[in-house]
């Protein structure tokens, strides 16, 4: 990723992910004896849900996934070791939510028959990864504590949970979803799946997958499914998209599919009878009748009606009755319902298209600003970019060297997401992963009327100089610029600078001695400043930045968050900021001794063996 630009070092780690995850499956189903293992690893590693993910830009979770195969492959060994904990931390290190999700998944895998070996195992897998993953762990937990994300409601926590109706039209019948609700609720699986797990529950095998495909559909309800009060407890809060489950349920499912591909022949028992006929008939008259109902007119009716027809292929070659199944072309099938229920969300684009508008106006802002011929480093300091809607992309903003105001979790604190509500006067009734809090382009108008009227003068402390946006501000204060790439662009004349004295009794950059910047890089800021009064540092307060003045430790104060601030006594004084992070640092220490001991045993255990053999 970090090697070639983007979008090449992105896109290839991505599908080399997905090629991982794929080969794990495979891997897992050769193991159990399946013929057609290679097209069984491409329908599990390719699923509806992993790939409306892939679209939706959730790369890390992508990541995180392609690891549960070898997963599950290390946990239902006889002698599986630590290696189980070992995969764990790398799911967890990929995406810490994922490891949520993969636990369950571990869990049932290790599954012999004897409860308090199995329990003992899976705390002690668990504690492992959790020491081999605390590089990221405990700075996570740490910024946590000062983020939004760690005082949910129960609401914000259940934000995607996915009701009764919506889920069984989905799962059976793969909804036309509009595309920004497709990459949390698509949870349908290709019928060659789900049928092939219901010829296991009729012969009675595959039992535990099943309890646990039940388990997570369950919880994939969320706040609409009886296991609701389970979403108060750590850990799950991590996750903050009960749907997200629907990957357990997947992959529970093919696990269970894959007995029933030995199941064979298909039972020909009445109650195989009846629940193949309500699956038949039921998904047929969702396909039909139900999308006119639902979305008024038929979406996306081509590759719907292929998958349609990959579906019906599975749900006729597995009737009651049927003494042999031609295991490749059913996986055949599965493979290829997936990839036509994904196919109509698919949009390739160029970056230079996708950054079009973002990059015109960004480079509009630098031009004004006397900063388009300046150094990338050097732009940092120079003013921000307000934007109420998002005009500039995080990614062009990055890309070009310009600072914004607003931001996407975990990129802002509790201080900060406070202050910018405040300044933007734009509420925040939930949670939201952005600040300003998101809206539907059906919910401008509504915007427009608080939005278009920002506090400037607050925004200035953030050296808010230029604000960007879709609609024309109600501000005398704003000087408009015109529009650029369809957005008004303004500028505010009076924004504060990098760094301030002011006098404690009276905040505010107005009227304050300007410090000098010396240098600036994300991780180390030094300044030239005259006491006495209070330095103000406009870049977030954090706990792991430490301050010096001349050389000598100082305490930060803390009452001008969500700035960076500390007290100068008279004259002029150095001042470096520098940032600690004994968080990051501990974390190492702790994986860097475990991993010490995994390499011992490593080392030792074939000597062991060796001697331990008759």
């Amino acid at each position: 990723a970090y090697a070639l630009p983007i979008p090449w070092g992105l896109n290839l780690t991505l599908l080399l992910h997905l090629a991982w995850g794929s080969l794990g499956w495979g891997c897992w189903a050769r193991g159990k004896g399946l013929r057609a293992w290679p097209v069984f690893g491409l329908v599990a590693g390719l699923l509806p849900k992993t790939m409306a993910h892939t679209l939706g830009g959730h790369v890390t979770l992508v990541y995180a996934t392609a690891w549960m195969p070898w997963l599950v492959r290390a946990s239902e060994r006889a002698r599986p070791g630590p290696w189980p904990g070992v995969v764990l931390a790398l799911i967890a290190l990929a995406d810490p939510r994922a490891a949520v999700l993969a636990l369950p998944l571990m869990a049932f895998a290790a599954w012999h028959g004897e409860r308090r070996a199995w329990l003992g195992r899976v705390l002690g897998w668990t504690g492992l990864a959790a020491l081999l993953a605390a590089p990221l762990a405990l700075p996570l937990a740490v910024f946590t504590s000062h983020s939004p994300r760690g005082t949910m409601s129960f609401e914000d926590r259940t934000v995607y949970s996915i009701p009764v109706p919506l889920f069984v039209a989905e799962f059976g019948g793969a909804l036309p979803l509009h595309p920004s609700l497709v990459t949390e609720y698509r949870i349908y699986i290709p019928w060659s799946v789900t049928l092939l797990a219901w010829v296991a529950w009729n012969r009675g095998k595959a039992k535990r997958w099943l309890a646990l495909a039940g388990l997570a559909a369950l919880l994939a309800l969320g706040r609409y499914g009886p296991l609701a009060p389970l979403w108060y407890l750590p850990g799950l809060t991590w996750i903050r998209v009960p749907a997200r489950f629907g990957w357990v349920l997947a992959f529970a499912l093919l696990m269970a599919a894959s007995h029933g591909i030995h199941a064979t022949p298909v039972p020909p028992s009445s109650r195989y009878r009846l629940g193949w006929l309500a699956w038949g008939l039921g998904g047929l008259l969702l396909r039909i009748v139900g999308w006119p109902l639902l979305f008024a007119r038929y979406i996306h009716l081509g590759a719907y009606a292929l998958a349609g027809l990959a579906d019906a292929y599975a749900w006729f070659s597995l009737r009651p009755g049927t003494r042999r199944v031609a295991e490749g072309r059913l996986w055949a099938a599965a493979l290829l319902a997936s990839l036509a229920t994904i196919y109509p969300y698919v949009n390739v684009k160029p970056l230079s298209s996708v950054e079009a508008q973002d990059a015109r106006l960004a480079q509009a802002v630098l031009r004004d600003a006397g900063l388009d011929q300046r150094a990338w480093a050097e732009r940092w300091t120079g003013p921000r970019v307000y934007s109420p809607i998002y005009s500039i992309g995080q990614w062009t903003a990055a890309r070009v060297g310009l600072p914004l105001a607003y931001g996407v979790d975990p990129l802002y604190t509790t201080s900060w997401a406070t202050w910018l509500i405040e300044a933007s006067r734009i509420p925040r009734h939930k949670y939201s992963v952005v600040l300003p809090p998101w809206v539907e382009k059906e919910s401008v108008s509504e915007l427009r009327k608080v939005a278009s009227r920002p506090n400037l003068r607050q925004l200035a402390e953030a050296r808010v100089g230029y604000i960007a946006s879709i609609f024309p501000l109600d501000s005398p204060e704003a000087q408009p610029l015109g529009r650029v790439a369809g957005a008004w662009l303004y500028r505010y004349p009076k924004p504060c600078p990098m760094a301030w004295v002011e006098p404690p009794e009276r905040p505010g950059c107005e009227g304050a001695r300007v410090a000098q910047v010396l240098q600036w890089t994300p991780n180390r800021v030094v300044l030239r400043a005259q006491g006495p009064g209070r330095l103000v540092l406009s870049e977030g307060a954090y706990p792991t930045w430490r301050v010096r003045i001349d050389g000598q430790p100082a305490a930060p104060d803390p009452t001008r968050e969500p700035w960076r601030a500390v007290v100068l006594p008279p004259g002029e004084h150095r001042v470096e900021w520098t940032l600690r992070p004994w968080d990051g640092l501990l974390g190492w220490t702790i994986a860097g001794i475990t991993s010490l001991g995994l390499a011992a045993y490593a080392a030792r255990r074939p000597r062991l063996t060796r001697e331990d053999e008759p």
